[in-house]
Formats: C-alpha cells, sequence, structure tokens
C-alpha cells in the first residue's frame, strides 16, 4: 500500500492507460474505510447519533453541508467540460453512462428497499440540512447516494491525471481527492441523513460503477488502437 501510494507521488505510470495499481490504491481506501464504518455501524444509532449532536457547533454544521455538496452531479460538470474540451468523446459518453447507470441503481434501492432515515426515526429534532422535506425523502436512507456519487466521481477525477493533466502535483491529487470524497461520505452521518451501513453502500456502489466504465472506456480505446 505504502509503495503504491510512493509511486503516486513519484509521478506514476505515463499519460495514457487505465492505471491499474491506481484502482488498487482506491480499493485499499475504500475497504479500510469501509471496515472502519462498518464497526462505527455496530454502535446503537440512538448512541452514534446523541454523540454527533453533543459535538455539533454552527461551523461544523456549515461545514459539513459545505463538504456534502461534494456528493452531488454538479461537482461533475467541470470534469465533463474538460472531457468536451480534449475532444475525449469516448471517455464522455461513458462518463455520462456511468452516472446514469448509478442514479438508476442507486435510486431503484432506494425506493425499493425504503429504508428510513435516521432523522424519521430520530425526530425532527436532529435534523441539520436546512432543506424542506418529502415523505419518500425519509424512505430513502440506503444506499448513500451522496456517497456513491462522491466516489464515482474520484475514480474520474483521478482517472485525468493518467492522462496528463495534473503533471507532477498527480500525487498530492490523489491524497486530496480520495480525503475529500472520505469526507462527502461521513458528512452524510455527521448531517443524520444516514446510517454508517448506508454510506458503505454507497461508497461501493460508487466506486464498482465508476471502475467499470472507466476500464470499458479503456477497452474501447484500446480497441479502436488496434484496429488503427
Amino acid at each position: 500500500m505504502v509503495a503504491l501510494v510512493a509511486l503516486g507521488f513519484s509521478g506514476g505510470s505515463g499519460s495514457s492507460g487505465c492505471g491499474g495499481w491506481l484502482w488498487v490504491v482506491q480499493s485499499w481506501w475504500w475497504g479500510l474505510c469501509s471496515v472502519g464504518l462498518v464497526g462505527l455501524a455496530h454502535v446503537a444509532p440512538v448512541e452514534l447519533f446523541g454523540w454527533i449532536q453533543g459535538i455539533r457547533s454552527v461551523w461544523l454544521d456549515y461545514g459539513m453541508e459545505l463538504v456534502t455538496w461534494l456528493g452531488t452531479g454538479w461537482v461533475g460538470i467541470p470534469l465533463g467540460v474538460y472531457l468536451v474540451w480534449r475532444g475525449w468523446w469516448r471517455e464522455l459518453v461513458m462518463f455520462l453512462l456511468g452516472g446514469l447507470v448509478l442514479f438508476l441503481v442507486v435510486k431503484g434501492l432506494k425506493v425499493g428497499l425504503g429504508v428510513l432515515r435516521p432523522v424519521a426515526v430520530l425526530g425532527e429534532g436532529v435534523l441539520v440540512e436546512r432543506y424542506p422535506w418529502s415523505v419518500p425523502y425519509r424512505f430513502e436512507s440506503f444506499p448513500s447516494g451522496h456517497s456513491a456519487t462522491a466516489v464515482f466521481l474520484s475514480v474520474w477525477y483521478l482517472w485525468l491525471w493518467f492522462r496528463g493533466c495534473v503533471g507532477r502535483w498527480g500525487g498530492w491529487v490523489l491524497v486530496l481527492v480520495l480525503v475529500l470524497a472520505l469526507l462527502a461520505c461521513l458528512s452524510r452521518i455527521y448531517l443524520f441523513q444516514h446510517y454508517p451501513v448506508d454510506v458503505v453502500g454507497g461508497i461501493w456502489g460508487g466506486w464498482v460503477v465508476g471502475t467499470v466504465f472507466m476500464w470499458l472506456s479503456c477497452c474501447w480505446g484500446r480497441r479502436g488502437s488496434e484496429k488503427v
């Protein structure tokens, strides 16, 4: 693991390809984070969210609301614009298809399972996010859509490094993107929107879908080059 991260800081594997070692780093990262979250899931919800309620502050509330925004689709717009600017149309197609598949999977599970969100169980008094609530929204706890989106986007943003747009700062970008994505995931628990297991489901949904469509994009590219 340390060697792989060191490779990232050294500048990596060139400007093309799918960067197989990067996916190993990400899988280890999200695997370790998931283990921690699963351990957290063994804490009784009343105790967990009661503890969060005890550490809340105005600045922390606003900070978490800001970080949780990283799990929205708007964050993917700069990536899409960049792909259009570079003329990487097959990558753009796979990015958009992956995002659509992820949305359908997450939404389907939310509606199909109908798990109550923590705030709906523990009461409106603990609500942190300042948004109007609809009745269906209360029953869409598993999996966390923000977590899935944050991780999905992290896979694609990190891929940009392998196409040469980040350069020698790639190692720092690797750490920054992974940490920000993790904070976006943790913010969903802090904001009483999801249980830890919901976040784990979102993490792996986003990572798997992001990785699969990134791999399909690479395969598409290799196949095209072979024909030429």
